[in-house]
């Protein structure tokens, strides 16, 4: 007997009868098996027209139970004693059984019994859950189609920019070397700078679109010393943040195997992120240090710390700040390069210490073990000291 059906039975003083589609008896209680004489155990297996009078009429009345979660009236002649039994009659809670439960009684009840309403209420309750995790399918596969179409929009979108920005930026470039007028050269400059800020950001919207769509970001890995990457992006970042200075403390050689232009754009991402959210006229903090199988470079800056809240979805994507001039893309991006060169990115901010962020990367198959320099000159100002809060 099924474990459901049996707890219903001992609720039930009527008798019950579990009855297939086609007519089989699958399960009865004790009053069934007194009103015919057996045990319940005996009545499992049998055919119902060993004791009904089964006609096409009943079969359609079985299927319609079977249909529905709501009871119906029915009436089964007794084939020994020719009584009329009325029963009610409704789906069995059970996915795929095909069962029905027959409650018998000698006379139609006016009302429904608690048979029939603990039957229903499973009954509703089975369906409803039904339903509700196929809505819940639905809206996933939907969501799903949506955030997917939406990338591949970005995608095509990004991809189609670059061609029309190239021109613009080779355009004014081109003017700028030939114009000397200062009214004519202001109004150049500006639409170059707002290009190249555009051909940045369309860079980092086909970089979360790979990332996205599960190409990952593709590597150039090549021998180089990371000191002369670090040195590069420190010479572009004086240029976009003149209002600033830059202390670069480097703890020796550093020969690894990277990607240089991946590399560069984790840097300036790092370091214009330093700029904006530190005061003008600070100083922005660089280190690099190397072991034997990793590089280390932390960028520090003294500001308004982040706030704890913000810190567990820094490096999400779209996630910039309220002062943010760009996507929100530029720590996301920067995570994701570092871990495709197999490193992490961390970042350790208060109010006292100021903000560092520490990137560390395995060197690669090309690390060797340099001589131990130590070349602690300043980019910018060789007399500063190190800011507070820099890695060590």
């Amino acid at each position: 007997m099924r474990p459901t059906f049996q707890a219903i039975a001992q609720l039930i003083p009527d008798p019950l009868l579990l009855v297939s589609v086609d007519g089989g008896i699958a399960g009865a209680n004790e009053a069934a098996a007194r009103h015919f004489g057996t045990s319940s155990g005996q009545l499992e297996g049998q055919p119902l027209g060993e004791l009904f009078r089964v006609d096409d009429e009943v079969r359609e009345y079985l299927a319609r139970c079977l249909r529905s979660t709501a009871p119906h009236a029915g009436v089964l002649i007794d084939r020994r004693r020719g009584e009329r039994l009325t029963c009610d009659g409704t789906r069995f809670p059970e996915q795929g059984s095909g069962l029905v439960v027959l409650r018998l009684s000698s006379e139609r009840a006016r009302h429904f019994t608690l048979l029939t309403q603990k039957i229903d209420a499973l009954n509703r309750e089975v369906l409803q859950r039904r339903e509700a995790e196929a809505q819940r399918e639905r809206i996933v596969e939907d969501l799903a189609r949506a955030v997917r179409l939406s990338e591949l929009f970005v995608a095509v979108v990004g991809h189609d920019l670059r061609n029309p920005l190239g021109a613009v930026l080779a355009g004014t470039a081109l003017a700028l070397r030939r114009v000397e007028d200062p009214r004519v050269r202001g109004p150049l400059e500006r639409v170059n700078r707002s290009a190249r800020r555009m051909q940045r950001m369309v860079a980092q919207l086909l970089d979360v679109s790979r990332l996205r769509l599960g190409r990952g970001l593709q590597l150039e890995r090549a021998p180089l010393d990371l000191c002369d990457v670090v040195r590069q992006a420190l010479a572009e970042a004086e240029q976009a943040c003149p209002g600033h200075r830059f202390d670069l403390r480097v703890d020796g050689a550093c020969a690894g195997e990277w990607d240089r232009d991946r590399l560069e754009q984790v840097l300036s991402n790092l370091l214009a992120n330093a700029c904006q959210h530190s005061g003008r006229g600070s100083t922005i903090g660089v280190r690099l240090s190397r072991t034997d199988s990793f590089a280390r470079v932390s960028v520090h800056n003294l500001g308004a710390p982040i706030p704890a809240e913000v810190l567990p979805t820094l490096f999400d994507a779209f996630t910039g700040s309220a002062t943010s001039t760009g996507l929100g893309l530029g720590l996301y991006i920067a995570r994701e390069i570092v871990r495709a060169h197999g490193g992490e990115i961390d970042v350790e901010s208060s109010a006292t210490e100021g903000t560092t962020f520490t990137v560390n990367i395995p060197r690669g198959a090309t690390a060797v073990a340099e001589p131990g320099l130590t070349d602690t000159t300043g980019l910018v100002d060789d007399d500063a000291s190190e800011p507070a809060g820099a890695a060590s």
